[in-house]
């Protein structure tokens, strides 16, 4: 079982993630933080395979939070800036992926592929 931490301001991005990584059998979400500070105390808590990590949050931003959890797990960023320089920062923190919000169709397979795999 892969296990996700969802780390959003927006609550509704977080349901709508929450939704989506039920239907996979194979996907457990195990925590959710609404900014940066609380996505790091959740990986430090719940030692996910996998954060989904939003750049613009508050109290502590996603690249801020990205270079604290990027050696305890995979970081894929999910924003809705898609610029050179937001992905070039984001694997600059330790993003492993950057996904653009407005286009996810490769989330799911990018979950498996950077998840560690069972021994």
């Amino acid at each position: 079982m892969i296990r996700i931490v969802i780390a959003d301001d927006s609550c509704q991005v977080r349901q709508g993630l929450r939704m989506c990584l039920s239907l996979e059998s194979d996907m457990q979400v195990v925590g959710e933080a609404c900014n940066g500070a609380e996505a790091v105390e959740q990986v430090r808590k719940m030692h996910p395979d996998v954060v989904l990590m939003d750049l613009d949050m508050p109290v502590m931003s996603g690249l801020e939070a990205t270079k604290a959890v990027a050696s305890e797990c995979a970081v894929i960023i999910l924003s809705m800036g898609d610029t050179c320089a937001d992905i070039r920062q984001a694997l600059d923190a330790g993003a492993r992926r950057f996904i653009c919000k407005k286009n996810p169709t490769a989330l799911m397979s990018t979950i498996r592929e950077l998840a560690p795999r069972p021994a």
